[in-house]
Protein backbone atom coordinates (compact mmCIF):
# COMPACT_ATOMS: atom_id res chain seq x y z
CA UNK A 1 0.00 0.00 0.00
CA UNK A 2 1.33 3.42 -0.93
CA UNK A 3 0.34 5.36 2.15
CA UNK A 4 1.05 8.71 0.51
CA UNK A 5 -2.21 8.39 -1.42
CA UNK A 6 -4.12 8.70 1.85
CA UNK A 7 -2.16 11.60 3.31
CA UNK A 8 -5.19 13.87 3.11
CA UNK A 9 -7.75 11.32 4.33
CA UNK A 10 -8.55 11.33 8.06
CA UNK A 11 -11.40 11.56 10.49
CA UNK A 12 -11.41 15.33 9.95
CA UNK A 13 -12.64 14.72 6.40
CA UNK A 14 -16.13 14.92 7.78
CA UNK A 15 -15.60 18.59 8.49
CA UNK A 16 -15.74 19.41 4.79
CA UNK A 17 -19.24 17.97 4.57
CA UNK A 18 -22.47 19.86 4.99
CA UNK A 19 -23.90 20.50 8.42
CA UNK A 20 -25.01 17.62 10.59
CA UNK A 21 -27.94 15.58 9.43
CA UNK A 22 -30.58 15.19 12.09
CA UNK A 23 -31.71 11.74 11.11
CA UNK A 24 -31.14 8.73 8.88
CA UNK A 25 -31.56 8.83 5.12
CA UNK A 26 -32.62 6.13 2.71
CA UNK A 27 -30.20 3.40 1.68
CA UNK A 28 -30.08 4.88 -1.80
CA UNK A 29 -28.64 8.14 -0.56
CA UNK A 30 -25.68 7.19 1.66
CA UNK A 31 -23.59 10.15 2.80
CA UNK A 32 -20.37 8.17 2.41
CA UNK A 33 -18.64 4.84 2.83
CA UNK A 34 -16.05 3.64 5.26
CA UNK A 35 -13.89 0.84 6.64
CA UNK A 36 -13.72 0.20 10.37
CA UNK A 37 -10.03 0.48 11.35
CA UNK A 38 -10.21 0.38 15.16
CA UNK A 39 -11.77 -2.41 17.21
CA UNK A 40 -14.89 -1.24 19.06
CA UNK A 41 -15.83 -3.87 21.64
CA UNK A 42 -19.40 -2.57 22.01
CA UNK A 43 -20.25 -2.79 18.30
CA UNK A 44 -21.10 -5.79 16.10
CA UNK A 45 -18.86 -4.43 13.32
CA UNK A 46 -15.47 -6.13 12.88
CA UNK A 47 -12.20 -4.41 12.04
CA UNK A 48 -11.77 -4.33 8.28
CA UNK A 49 -15.50 -4.39 7.51
CA UNK A 50 -16.94 -1.93 5.01
CA UNK A 51 -19.77 0.23 6.34
CA UNK A 52 -22.37 2.38 4.60
CA UNK A 53 -22.63 5.79 6.23
CA UNK A 54 -26.25 6.89 6.43
CA UNK A 55 -25.83 10.02 8.55
CA UNK A 56 -22.97 12.26 9.62
CA UNK A 57 -23.14 13.99 12.99
CA UNK A 58 -20.19 16.37 12.77
CA UNK A 59 -20.81 18.17 16.05
CA UNK A 60 -20.82 14.96 18.06
CA UNK A 61 -18.12 13.33 15.92
CA UNK A 62 -19.86 10.10 15.01
CA UNK A 63 -21.30 8.34 11.98
CA UNK A 64 -24.58 6.53 11.88
CA UNK A 65 -24.06 3.51 9.67
CA UNK A 66 -26.48 1.12 8.09
CA UNK A 67 -25.35 -2.25 9.44
CA UNK A 68 -27.46 -5.15 8.18
CA UNK A 69 -30.60 -3.03 8.17
CA UNK A 70 -30.00 -1.43 11.57
CA UNK A 71 -28.49 1.97 12.35
CA UNK A 72 -25.33 1.83 14.48
CA UNK A 73 -23.38 4.79 15.83
CA UNK A 74 -19.60 4.65 15.37
CA UNK A 75 -17.10 7.34 16.47
CA UNK A 76 -15.64 9.08 13.42
CA UNK A 77 -12.02 8.42 14.39
CA UNK A 78 -12.60 4.64 14.21
CA UNK A 79 -13.66 4.74 10.55
CA UNK A 80 -11.67 5.50 7.40
CA UNK A 81 -14.08 7.63 5.35
CA UNK A 82 -14.51 7.63 1.55
CA UNK A 83 -16.90 9.40 -0.77
CA UNK A 84 -17.51 6.38 -3.00
CA UNK A 85 -18.04 2.68 -2.43
CA UNK A 86 -15.29 1.83 -4.95
CA UNK A 87 -12.73 3.83 -2.96
CA UNK A 88 -13.77 2.09 0.24
CA UNK A 89 -13.54 -1.38 -1.33
CA UNK A 90 -10.09 -0.64 -2.74
CA UNK A 91 -8.81 0.52 0.62
CA UNK A 92 -10.46 -2.45 2.34
CA UNK A 93 -8.41 -4.85 0.19
CA UNK A 94 -5.19 -2.92 0.86
CA UNK A 95 -5.93 -2.75 4.58
CA UNK A 96 -6.38 -6.52 4.92
CA UNK A 97 -2.67 -7.32 5.68
CA UNK A 98 -2.77 -4.79 8.53
CA UNK A 99 -6.17 -5.78 9.92
CA UNK A 100 -4.73 -7.09 13.19
CA UNK A 101 -1.37 -5.31 13.17
CA UNK A 102 -0.39 -2.93 15.97
CA UNK A 103 2.86 -1.13 16.76
CA UNK A 104 4.49 0.20 19.90
CA UNK A 105 7.71 2.15 20.38
CA UNK A 106 10.96 0.82 21.80
CA UNK A 107 12.07 4.32 22.79
CA UNK A 108 11.20 5.42 26.31
CA UNK A 109 10.85 9.02 25.17
CA UNK A 110 8.32 8.01 22.51
CA UNK A 111 8.23 8.60 18.77
CA UNK A 112 6.76 11.51 16.79
CA UNK A 113 3.68 10.95 14.67
CA UNK A 114 3.85 13.28 11.68
CA UNK A 115 1.37 14.76 9.24
CA UNK A 116 3.25 13.22 6.29
CA UNK A 117 5.84 10.43 5.82
CA UNK A 118 8.76 12.85 5.95
CA UNK A 119 11.11 13.83 8.77
CA UNK A 120 10.38 17.50 8.12
CA UNK A 121 6.61 17.08 8.39
CA UNK A 122 4.69 18.59 11.31
CA UNK A 123 4.54 16.52 14.49
CA UNK A 124 0.86 16.08 15.30
CA UNK A 125 1.18 13.68 18.23
CA UNK A 126 3.66 11.49 20.06
CA UNK A 127 3.37 7.73 20.36
CA UNK A 128 4.26 7.26 24.02
CA UNK A 129 6.10 4.35 25.57
CA UNK A 130 3.68 1.63 26.67
CA UNK A 131 0.98 2.70 24.19
CA UNK A 132 -0.07 0.96 20.99
CA UNK A 133 -1.13 2.41 17.66
CA UNK A 134 -3.15 0.60 15.00
CA UNK A 135 -1.45 0.19 11.63
CA UNK A 136 -3.80 1.35 8.88
CA UNK A 137 -1.23 1.49 6.08
CA UNK A 138 2.45 1.27 5.23
CA UNK A 139 4.76 2.43 2.47
CA UNK A 140 5.45 -0.22 -0.16
CA UNK A 141 9.22 0.23 0.12
CA UNK A 142 11.47 1.05 3.12
CA UNK A 143 13.12 4.46 3.35
CA UNK A 144 16.77 5.17 4.19
CA UNK A 145 17.15 7.97 6.76
CA UNK A 146 20.82 8.53 7.64
CA UNK A 147 22.05 5.12 8.90
CA UNK A 148 18.51 3.80 9.47
CA UNK A 149 16.48 1.69 7.05
CA UNK A 150 12.79 1.08 7.69
CA UNK A 151 9.20 1.70 6.56
CA UNK A 152 6.94 4.63 7.21
CA UNK A 153 3.77 3.39 8.93
CA UNK A 154 0.39 5.12 8.72
CA UNK A 155 -1.10 4.68 12.18
CA UNK A 156 -4.17 5.48 14.26
CA UNK A 157 -3.95 6.12 18.01
CA UNK A 158 -6.58 5.48 20.66
CA UNK A 159 -6.95 9.25 20.99
CA UNK A 160 -8.04 9.43 17.37
CA UNK A 161 -4.86 10.84 15.81
CA UNK A 162 -3.88 9.62 12.36
CA UNK A 163 -0.38 10.16 11.10
CA UNK A 164 2.93 8.70 10.03
CA UNK A 165 5.66 7.23 12.17
CA UNK A 166 9.06 5.92 11.05
CA UNK A 167 9.48 2.26 11.88
CA UNK A 168 13.11 1.85 12.95
CA UNK A 169 12.27 1.96 16.66
CA UNK A 170 8.85 0.37 16.29
CA UNK A 171 7.87 -3.16 17.23
CA UNK A 172 4.97 -4.76 15.33
CA UNK A 173 2.62 -7.29 16.87
CA UNK A 174 -0.51 -9.14 15.72
CA UNK A 175 -3.56 -8.82 17.94
CA UNK A 176 -7.33 -9.01 17.53
CA UNK A 177 -7.85 -6.09 19.90
CA UNK A 178 -5.89 -3.23 21.50
CA UNK A 179 -7.27 -4.48 24.84
CA UNK A 180 -5.70 -7.91 24.45
CA UNK A 181 -3.87 -8.90 27.68
CA UNK A 182 -1.19 -10.64 25.65
CA UNK A 183 -0.53 -7.38 23.84
CA UNK A 184 -0.07 -5.57 27.15
CA UNK A 185 2.41 -8.22 28.32
CA UNK A 186 4.45 -7.95 25.13
CA UNK A 187 4.64 -4.17 25.47
CA UNK A 188 5.63 -4.43 29.12
CA UNK A 189 8.35 -6.93 28.23
CA UNK A 190 11.64 -5.74 26.78
CA UNK A 191 12.72 -8.18 24.04
CA UNK A 192 15.77 -6.06 23.23
CA UNK A 193 17.13 -6.30 26.77
CA UNK A 194 16.08 -9.93 27.03
CA UNK A 195 18.07 -10.79 23.88
CA UNK A 196 21.11 -9.00 25.27
CA UNK A 197 20.96 -10.79 28.63
CA UNK A 198 20.58 -14.23 27.02
CA UNK A 199 23.50 -13.85 24.59
CA UNK A 200 27.28 -13.84 24.63
CA UNK A 201 29.00 -10.93 22.88
CA UNK A 202 32.47 -10.84 21.34
CA UNK A 203 34.72 -7.87 20.47
CA UNK A 204 34.32 -6.45 16.97
CA UNK A 205 37.93 -7.48 16.31
CA UNK A 206 37.04 -11.10 17.03
CA UNK A 207 33.92 -10.88 14.86
CA UNK A 208 35.96 -9.43 11.99
CA UNK A 209 38.43 -12.32 12.25
CA UNK A 210 35.65 -14.88 12.16
CA UNK A 211 33.87 -13.29 9.20
CA UNK A 212 37.08 -12.95 7.17
CA UNK A 213 38.49 -16.36 8.11
CA UNK A 214 41.85 -14.69 8.90
CA UNK A 215 42.04 -15.84 12.49
CA UNK A 216 44.68 -15.18 15.12
CA UNK A 217 44.37 -18.31 17.25
CA UNK A 218 46.49 -16.79 20.03
CA UNK A 219 44.09 -13.86 20.26
CA UNK A 220 40.98 -16.06 20.28
CA UNK A 221 42.46 -18.30 22.95
CA UNK A 222 42.25 -15.31 25.32
CA UNK A 223 38.46 -15.72 25.09
CA UNK A 224 37.63 -12.05 25.12
CA UNK A 225 33.87 -11.61 25.57
CA UNK A 226 31.07 -9.80 27.34
CA UNK A 227 28.90 -12.31 29.16
CA UNK A 228 25.68 -11.28 30.95
CA UNK A 229 24.82 -13.33 34.06
CA UNK A 230 21.28 -12.16 34.92
CA UNK A 231 20.83 -14.74 37.69
CA UNK A 232 23.81 -13.20 39.48
CA UNK A 233 22.99 -9.63 38.39
CA UNK A 234 26.43 -9.40 36.87
CA UNK A 235 28.09 -8.62 33.55
CA UNK A 236 31.50 -10.22 32.96
CA UNK A 237 33.75 -8.23 30.65
CA UNK A 238 37.05 -9.63 29.41
CA UNK A 239 38.94 -7.75 26.73
CA UNK A 240 42.23 -5.97 26.11
CA UNK A 241 41.18 -3.26 28.59
CA UNK A 242 40.17 -5.31 31.59
CA UNK A 243 38.88 -8.49 33.15
CA UNK A 244 36.06 -7.51 35.46
CA UNK A 245 32.66 -8.47 36.85
CA UNK A 246 30.17 -5.58 36.95
CA UNK A 247 27.63 -6.32 39.72
CA UNK A 248 24.46 -4.24 39.38
CA UNK A 249 21.31 -3.75 41.47
CA UNK A 250 18.93 -2.98 38.59
CA UNK A 251 18.85 -2.17 34.88
CA UNK A 252 17.47 1.17 33.74
CA UNK A 253 16.60 2.13 30.19
CA UNK A 254 18.11 5.54 29.43
CA UNK A 255 16.73 5.76 25.89
CA UNK A 256 15.04 3.35 23.54
CA UNK A 257 18.24 1.41 22.93
CA UNK A 258 20.61 2.33 25.78
CA UNK A 259 20.69 0.83 29.27
CA UNK A 260 22.64 1.59 32.43
CA UNK A 261 23.42 -0.92 35.14
CA UNK A 262 22.85 0.71 38.52
CA UNK A 263 25.78 0.39 40.89
CA UNK A 264 28.31 0.25 38.06
CA UNK A 265 29.75 2.60 35.45
CA UNK A 266 28.63 0.24 32.68
CA UNK A 267 26.29 1.37 29.88
CA UNK A 268 25.18 -0.68 26.88
CA UNK A 269 23.63 0.53 23.62
CA UNK A 270 21.85 -2.30 21.78
CA UNK A 271 21.23 -2.29 18.03
CA UNK A 272 18.82 -4.53 16.09
CA UNK A 273 21.71 -5.65 13.87
CA UNK A 274 23.28 -7.96 16.52
CA UNK A 275 25.69 -5.23 17.56
CA UNK A 276 26.20 -3.40 20.86
CA UNK A 277 28.34 -0.53 22.11
CA UNK A 278 29.66 -0.93 25.65
CA UNK A 279 30.84 2.09 27.67
CA UNK A 280 32.73 2.02 30.97
CA UNK A 281 35.25 4.06 32.91
CA UNK A 282 38.85 3.44 31.90
CA UNK A 283 41.62 5.49 33.50
CA UNK A 284 39.12 8.10 34.66
CA UNK A 285 37.34 8.58 31.32
CA UNK A 286 34.58 6.73 29.52
CA UNK A 287 35.74 4.27 26.85
CA UNK A 288 33.35 2.81 24.28
CA UNK A 289 33.94 -0.56 22.65
CA UNK A 290 31.99 -2.39 19.95
CA UNK A 291 30.84 -5.98 20.46
CA UNK A 292 28.97 -8.38 18.18
CA UNK A 293 26.71 -11.34 18.87
CA UNK A 294 28.86 -14.44 19.23
CA UNK A 295 28.18 -16.96 16.43
CA UNK A 296 27.27 -20.50 17.35
CA UNK A 297 30.13 -21.92 15.26
CA UNK A 298 32.96 -19.98 16.90
CA UNK A 299 34.49 -23.23 18.18
CA UNK A 300 34.50 -24.66 14.67
CA UNK A 301 36.28 -21.55 13.36
CA UNK A 302 38.98 -21.88 16.01
CA UNK A 303 39.43 -25.56 15.14
CA UNK A 304 39.87 -24.76 11.44
CA UNK A 305 42.40 -22.05 12.26
CA UNK A 306 44.34 -24.49 14.44
CA UNK A 307 44.34 -27.03 11.60
CA UNK A 308 45.67 -24.37 9.26
CA UNK A 309 48.55 -23.63 11.65
CA UNK A 310 49.33 -27.32 12.00
CA UNK A 311 49.44 -27.74 8.21
CA UNK A 312 51.90 -24.85 7.84
CA UNK A 313 54.11 -26.18 10.64
CA UNK A 314 54.13 -29.57 8.93
CA UNK A 315 55.37 -27.93 5.71
CA UNK A 316 58.37 -26.62 7.61
CA UNK A 317 59.05 -29.84 9.52
CA UNK A 318 58.71 -32.04 6.43
CA UNK A 319 61.53 -30.05 4.84
CA UNK A 320 63.66 -30.28 7.95
CA UNK A 321 63.39 -29.49 11.65
CA UNK A 322 66.63 -27.52 11.56
CA UNK A 323 67.26 -24.33 9.56
CA UNK A 324 70.81 -23.08 9.19
CA UNK A 325 72.27 -19.79 8.00
CA UNK A 326 75.95 -18.80 7.97
CA UNK A 327 74.96 -15.24 8.83
CA UNK A 328 71.87 -15.58 11.06
CA UNK A 329 72.40 -18.70 13.16
CA UNK A 330 70.46 -21.94 13.51
CA UNK A 331 66.75 -22.46 14.17
CA UNK A 332 65.43 -25.73 15.55
CA UNK A 333 61.68 -26.34 15.32
CA UNK A 334 59.57 -28.73 17.39
CA UNK A 335 56.17 -30.29 16.76
CA UNK A 336 54.86 -28.41 19.81
CA UNK A 337 55.53 -25.08 18.04
CA UNK A 338 58.59 -24.46 20.22
CA UNK A 339 61.77 -23.09 18.65
CA UNK A 340 65.37 -22.57 19.68
CA UNK A 341 67.43 -19.96 17.79
CA UNK A 342 71.18 -19.81 18.36
CA UNK A 343 73.79 -17.22 17.24
CA UNK A 344 71.38 -14.29 17.11
CA UNK A 345 74.02 -11.57 17.24
CA UNK A 346 73.37 -10.22 13.75
CA UNK A 347 69.65 -9.78 14.53
CA UNK A 348 69.81 -7.74 17.74
CA UNK A 349 68.20 -4.72 16.09
CA UNK A 350 64.90 -6.54 15.57
CA UNK A 351 64.83 -8.77 18.66
CA UNK A 352 63.29 -8.04 22.05
CA UNK A 353 65.79 -6.94 24.69
CA UNK A 354 67.51 -9.78 26.55
CA UNK A 355 65.87 -12.41 24.38
CA UNK A 356 67.26 -15.88 25.16
CA UNK A 357 66.66 -17.39 21.74
CA UNK A 358 63.77 -19.66 22.75
CA UNK A 359 60.01 -19.38 22.42
CA UNK A 360 57.02 -20.38 20.30
CA UNK A 361 56.26 -19.82 16.64
CA UNK A 362 52.82 -19.10 15.28
CA UNK A 363 51.19 -18.50 11.92
CA UNK A 364 48.56 -16.01 13.04
CA UNK A 365 49.56 -13.24 10.64
CA UNK A 366 48.14 -13.05 7.13
CA UNK A 367 49.36 -11.48 3.92
CA UNK A 368 47.48 -8.28 3.21
CA UNK A 369 44.96 -8.69 0.43
CA UNK A 370 45.21 -5.10 -0.77
CA UNK A 371 48.66 -4.04 0.39
CA UNK A 372 51.67 -3.95 -1.91
CA UNK A 373 55.31 -4.70 -1.36
CA UNK A 374 58.27 -3.38 -3.30
CA UNK A 375 57.68 -5.85 -6.10
CA UNK A 376 53.89 -6.22 -6.22
CA UNK A 377 51.13 -7.62 -4.03
CA UNK A 378 52.25 -9.31 -0.83
CA UNK A 379 50.20 -12.37 -1.70
CA UNK A 380 52.17 -12.80 -4.93
CA UNK A 381 55.83 -13.72 -4.29
CA UNK A 382 55.26 -14.91 -0.70
CA UNK A 383 53.52 -18.01 0.64
CA UNK A 384 52.69 -16.86 4.15
CA UNK A 385 53.94 -15.38 7.41
CA UNK A 386 55.62 -16.79 10.50
CA UNK A 387 56.12 -15.09 13.86
CA UNK A 388 58.71 -15.92 16.53
CA UNK A 389 57.50 -15.02 20.03
CA UNK A 390 60.41 -15.15 22.47
CA UNK A 391 60.02 -16.39 26.04
CA UNK A 392 59.47 -13.54 28.44
CA UNK A 393 58.06 -11.25 25.73
CA UNK A 394 54.58 -12.60 24.86
CA UNK A 395 53.52 -9.37 23.15
CA UNK A 396 56.72 -8.95 21.14
CA UNK A 397 56.60 -11.22 18.12
CA UNK A 398 59.20 -10.98 15.36
CA UNK A 399 57.40 -11.58 12.06
CA UNK A 400 58.71 -12.66 8.65
CA UNK A 401 56.98 -13.41 5.37
CA UNK A 402 58.42 -16.48 3.73
CA UNK A 403 58.94 -18.27 0.43
CA UNK A 404 60.09 -21.89 0.16
CA UNK A 405 62.75 -23.01 -2.31
CA UNK A 406 64.17 -26.46 -3.01
CA UNK A 407 67.03 -25.98 -0.56
CA UNK A 408 65.52 -23.79 2.11
CA UNK A 409 63.35 -20.84 2.95
CA UNK A 410 63.66 -17.10 2.35
CA UNK A 411 62.50 -14.91 5.25
CA UNK A 412 61.76 -11.20 4.82
CA UNK A 413 61.43 -9.18 8.03
CA UNK A 414 58.24 -7.15 8.56
CA UNK A 415 58.40 -4.28 11.05
CA UNK A 416 55.60 -4.15 13.63
CA UNK A 417 54.30 -0.82 12.33
CA UNK A 418 53.53 -2.52 9.00
CA UNK A 419 51.15 -5.00 10.65
CA UNK A 420 47.58 -3.97 11.44
CA UNK A 421 45.85 -6.38 13.82
CA UNK A 422 46.90 -9.70 12.26
CA UNK A 423 47.30 -8.50 8.65
CA UNK A 424 50.60 -7.51 7.02
CA UNK A 425 49.91 -4.34 5.05
CA UNK A 426 53.35 -3.61 3.58
CA UNK A 427 57.10 -4.18 3.85
CA UNK A 428 59.81 -1.56 3.65
CA UNK A 429 61.70 -0.53 0.55
CA UNK A 430 64.93 -2.16 1.85
CA UNK A 431 63.76 -5.00 4.09
CA UNK A 432 66.06 -7.35 5.97
CA UNK A 433 66.21 -10.64 4.02
CA UNK A 434 67.37 -13.93 5.60
CA UNK A 435 67.96 -17.25 3.86
CA UNK A 436 68.11 -20.57 5.70
CA UNK A 437 68.85 -24.08 4.45
CA UNK A 438 66.85 -27.02 5.80
CA UNK A 439 68.84 -29.75 7.52
CA UNK A 440 67.07 -33.07 8.00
Amino acid sequence: MNIRRFAGTCFCAALILVSAVAGPVSCNAYRGYGVLVWKNESLPVSVGEEVNIASIFSVDDYYEVDYKGSLVQIPMWQVQFFNTADEAKKYQAEFLPYKNLYVFTLKTEGLPIRSAPETTATVIYKLKSGKVAKVIGRDEEPTQIEQYHSYWYWVLTEEGYRGYVYGYYLKTIESASPRDERLAKVIEADPTLDRFLKSVWIPAKTADMLSSGRIDVTYLEKKYALTPKPDEKAITLTNEDMNKDFFYTEIKKITGDTYEFTGTDLKVQIFPSDKIYVSYLLNGAYATREFDLAPSDIGEAITKAAERSQNILSKFLNRGATLQSSSYGTITLGEDYRFAWSNLGALKSILPPAGEGKGKINFNKYLGRQATATAGPLAGPFEGAVSFVFDGFPDFGVTFIYTFSEAGVRLVYVARENIYDNEIRRIGSSPLVLFFNFVK
